[in-house]
């Protein structure tokens, strides 16, 4: 995460102006709040499924866009021609998919 300061050497660094600026994590009700105002036009989830995702990316990284890709992949295990909402067991295939990932990601 250190890329930055490791290639501007000393005087380009300090032109340009290299400031960090770190995120809080959302909790789960702002991750919610996120996934519901995304999804209002395309009422496929379960409620319950979206609260799932809330819950356990609020748990492990609070990131808006984690949350999200785990929506998109949900849609996907599902398949573009199903017609019931999108439920707990897609949702569960989804996090596990992208959970287990987790390790690869932390190490690069």
């Amino acid at each position: 995460m250190d890329l930055p300061e490791r290639a501007f050497a000393g005087r380009v660094a300090s032109r340009i102006g290299l400031t960090r600026t770190i995120f809080q994590p959302y909790s789960f009700r702002q991750l919610q709040t996120i996934i519901q105002g995304r999804l209002k036009k395309i009422p496929a989830f379960d409620p319950e499924a979206i609260e799932l995702v809330s819950r356990k990316v609020a748990a492990v990284s609070g990131d808006a866009r984690r949350a999200l890709d785990i929506c998109r992949r949900a849609t996907e295990i599902t398949g573009r021609g199903a017609s019931g909402k999108i439920g707990m067991t897609e949702v569960d295939k989804a996090l596990s998919e992208m959970f287990s990932s987790l390790k690869v990601d932390i190490c690069l």
